[in-house]
């Protein structure tokens, strides 16, 4: 059963990142790496929290408490995302590239993160 729930969660996180990602893309050509990362990520947010909640954990709390935990965490994993992709472009000097390490380094804090919002009763 804990292998179902994590290729559930991996496919629906493949969804949300990829909207993240052509989002970024997009923006990033308009805009900057600050803007596009902000305006893609708080997408991700609200798409990842509708997703998740319906195909992968289920939400066992009021959906407000649900949805602030799940902005709570994002808003931490935002504040950490830009440090992190700050710091792999200075180590790659390739934004995409840079992005891509990121989404890898992001994807456990945001399964256990979420997992915790939601309320589930999981014991994975």
């Amino acid at each position: 059963m804990a292998e179902k729930i994590y290729i559930k969660y991996a496919v629906v996180s493949l969804v949300v990142t990829l909207v993240d990602y052509s989002t970024f893309i997009f923006l990033y050509y308009f805009t900057n790496v600050f803007t596009a990362q902000l305006l893609a990520y708080t997408i991700a947010i609200f798409l990842s929290f509708k997703l998740h909640g319906n195909y992968v954990f289920g939400i066992y709390r009021k959906t407000h408490v649900a949805l602030s935990a799940v902005i709570l965490f994002s808003l931490a994993g935002l504040i950490s995302s830009y440090i992190i992709l700050y710091f792999f472009i200075f180590l790659i000097e390739n934004v995409f590239i840079a992005k891509i390490l990121l989404t890898a380094t992001m994807f456990i804090y945001n399964y256990y993160t979420k997992r915790y919002a939601y309320g589930s009763k999981r014991k994975d």
